[in-house]
């Protein structure tokens, strides 16, 4: 971890010096393509942000969000309730970019989120057709999620399992497949695994056996009507494209996946992380982990989360936990679509690479340029040419 930024994840920047938080503001305005932002709402909080007090970041957000949450009660209110659907979605995306600068010892980052989730909530009951909010079971808890339709009819579609990253939640997934999924007759289910969002304050840290939680997933969605089993789908991004593989080479009854970047041995991208100092001793590697972090207070607070959502106090334990952490991508029978961006880490890069190579049944790869607007991570700066690429591929695999 250097001191500019977490990891590659952008090159063009847009406005601030730190790359990380210029990569969350591209992200956020990225959502503007399904109208979770606007382009001047977003450059009027990143006008208000001071990049050495992250606290700022977090208020600028939450101050946009709060008065979006209210004008939006207004109209709904008073029935104009297309205008008070697209400002809770704005609304909802502003408090989520909100907790992504609140550490997890933040007394205040359940309460951020559980904002972010009641104006998504708004969002769902308003949308035609209602979107579903759903908790899925699992071992005992549940699973947050919420499933999309085109149409209340109960035909089975082919359908759309979605997964954010190690930073996500399950509302992300409405910008990353879900709306442009049910546009093109797709039933779309967002889902949440242990490490992420709810999950986590439930006490679910992050599992590195996806498939287990793929299976359950899977049962639950050939539960409902608008399900066709024979056309299932799944999709990860970022840390999810890590979760979804794995999972596709254990769960044969996904038809396809689409990885996005397929990582298929995560010790390697943390590793290629730790440059000279991969075979110092672990005391080491703490003593200047901690010196980095020091100098890098947006790279403090992603540590603090990884940590978090594993359950562990050291990035040491942490490289313990995921050791084990990979794919044996020889395995997997299903269709595979592979994407990344020329902006990703260079061990993402490599790893989907590999990933095709190694695949033998259907597959493809997808890397998209900044000649396309498209090369950051999970092509948060082009989320059209994302779909596009994701749902087209879909067509003739599903066909």
């Amino acid at each position: 971890m250097g001191q500019e930024k977490v990891f590659q994840r952008h090159q063009q920047r847009v406005f601030f010096k730190s790359q990380d938080l210029d990569f969350y503001l591209v992200w956020a305005m990225g959502f503007s393509t399904y109208q979770g932002a606007e382009l001047g709402e977003c450059l009027r909080i990143a006008s208000q942000i001071n990049e050495s007090d992250l606290a700022s970041w977090v208020r600028a957000w939450k101050t946009m969000a709060a008065h979006l949450e209210q004008v939006a009660a207004v109209m709904q209110t008073k029935g104009h309730l297309v205008s008070a659907h697209e400002t809770y979605l704005r609304a909802m995306t502003y408090y989520r970019f909100a907790s992504v600068c609140q550490p997890p010892q933040d007394p205040d980052l359940p309460a951020t989120w559980q904002r972010m989730r009641e104006c998504f909530r708004k969002v769902a009951e308003l949308s035609n057709p209602p979107i579903t909010p759903l908790q899925i079971p699992f071992e005992g808890k549940t699973l947050t999620g919420y499933f999309m339709r085109p149409a209340m009819s109960g035909t089975k579609r082919p359908t759309l399992l979605a997964v954010s990253g190690g930073e996500g939640v399950a509302e992300d997934m409405y910008f990353f497949g879900g709306l442009a999924g049910i546009r093109r007759g797709y039933s779309v289910l967002m889902f949440e695994g242990p490490g992420q969002g709810q999950a986590i304050l439930d006490g679910m840290t992050v599992r590195l056996d996806t498939e287990v939680v793929a299976r359950q997933i899977v049962d639950f969605a050939l539960e409902l009507p608008e399900v066709d089993g024979k056309r299932l789908a799944i999709y990860g991004i970022s840390g999810g494209g890590y979760a979804v593989t794995r999972a596709a080479a254990f769960e044969k009854r996904i038809k396809a996946c689409i990885a996005n970047p397929p990582i298929i041995d995560l010790p390697r991208v943390l590793q290629s992380e730790w440059g000279a100092f991969q075979k110092a001793p672990n005391t080491v590697k703490e003593m200047v982990l901690g010196i980095l972090t020091r100098r890098n207070p947006v790279a403090r607070l992603a540590l603090s989360k990884l940590l978090w959502s594993a359950g562990v106090d050291r990035i040491t334990e942490y490289m313990m936990k995921v050791s084990e952490a990979r794919v044996e991508v020889e395995n997997i029978e299903c269709a595979l679509l592979c994407m990344v961006g020329t902006a990703d880490p260079v061990e993402c890069i490599r790893q989907t690479h590999e990933c095709y190579d190694r695949l033998r049944g259907q597959k493809a790869i997808r890397v998209f340029t900044p000649e396309e607007g498209a090369d950051a991570h999970c092509q948060v700066n082009n989320l059209s040419l994302s779909n596009q690429t994701l749902f087209d591929w879909l067509d003739e695999v599903l066909m």
